[in-house]
């Protein structure tokens, strides 16, 4: 038979358990939603120039002496806190490319790649009262830029090739906590990277990956594609 100290501790903690249900409630009420992980967040600007009347996308190479050197890429980089991803990707282009930010008409904001890794914005800018001899680009970030037509990209697909990647029994993943083990479909191991076949002129560079999903994808949208 129960005591009355029995009842007692019984209400009291049904009143701590409905108590900790409504603030429960109430944090996911009011939580703001985020992607799942901490990924480094960083933001980048598509840049169109006008060259002899027709619409150009610029590239720029990264230098040497910096991460992912020699690669195709669009200037941006890392947000700062408390800084929003627009500003972010005109602060680091005024860094890499020497383009104040009152120079850049930003038409807008395209798709933005979520990964376990990163979080990219990507903005499409246009440069209305610019030339390719006005820029000033970073030696130490950038070893040197090029331009595409824009015209190519319409009139040329991206090839995409298939990049696999398979466990490796000898390291110190459990397997064998999952059913099959090491034989268990881990579907987002393989990633399907876009490679450009550039013009004649730029068979030196090599344009692929996330630049050049980034690329895919604007002419996806400009064109109507789903």
């Amino acid at each position: 038979m129960k005591n009355n100290s029995d009842n007692v501790n019984a209400e009291k903690n049904t009143k701590i358990k409905a108590k900790n249900q409504n603030q429960i409630k109430n944090i996911i009420q009011n939580y703001q939603l985020k992607p799942l992980g901490k990924q480094r967040r960083a933001a980048i600007i598509l840049l169109l120039i006008e060259i002899e009347g027709k619409l150009n996308l610029i590239f720029q190479v990264r230098g040497n002496t910096i991460r992912q050197p020699g690669e195709s890429s669009f200037p941006g980089g890392g947000i700062k806190e408390g800084e929003t991803p627009l500003r972010a990707a005109l602060r680091e282009t005024k860094e890499e490319m020497g383009i104040p930010a009152n120079e850049i008409e930003i038409w807008g904001e395209i798709d933005t790649s979520i990964s376990d890794q990163h979080i990219v914005h990507c903005f499409v800018g246009y440069l209305p009262n610019y030339s390719l001899s006005d820029l000033r680009p970073d030696p130490y970030e950038v070893d040197h830029i090029y331009t595409v037509e824009l015209d190519y990209f319409l009139e040329h697909e991206p090839t995409f090739y298939k990049l696999e990647t398979r466990p490796i029994p000898e390291s110190n993943f459990p397997f064998e906590k999952i059913k099959d083990g090491i034989n268990y479909p881990f579907y987002n191991l393989n990633k399907w990277l876009p490679f450009y076949n550039l013009p004649e002129h730029l068979k030196d560079e090599v344009l692929w990956g996330y630049t050049a999903r980034c690329v895919h994808r604007f002419i996806e949208i400009i064109e109507n594609r789903q």
